[in-house]
């Protein structure tokens, strides 16, 4: 289990498929697509940063949940059926660590 701020969200996007590359004193991590996720804080504050577009902040009160949800929808890997319950479990599942 990591104990970088965000654990679930990295685990999910590297399930996912998306490549760490360390930066500074946060990670970073980017789609084959080239968009990137990072995170800012180490309260959990991260940012989406999307191609050729804005870069979409999340502030630190921002479920897990909602920021896998975006990353994955921004690159066209979240399945639309997929409903939010699943997506709970599986953060809840990376944080306690029996995923």
């Amino acid at each position: 289990m990591s104990t970088d701020p965000r654990a679930a969200v990295i685990e999910a996007l590297e399930d996912a498929g998306w490549e760490r590359a360390d930066r500074h004193q946060f990670p970073l991590l980017k789609h084959e697509s080239g968009i990137c996720w990072e995170i800012a804080s180490e309260a959990g504050g991260c940012y989406l940063d999307l191609i050729g577009g804005p870069t979409i902040p999340f502030n630190r009160a921002a479920p897990d949940t909602v920021v896998i949800a975006a990353c994955l929808a921004a690159t066209g890997q979240l399945d639309p059926t997929v409903d939010r319950a699943h997506l709970e479990e599986r953060a809840d599942a990376r944080e306690s660590g029996t995923s």
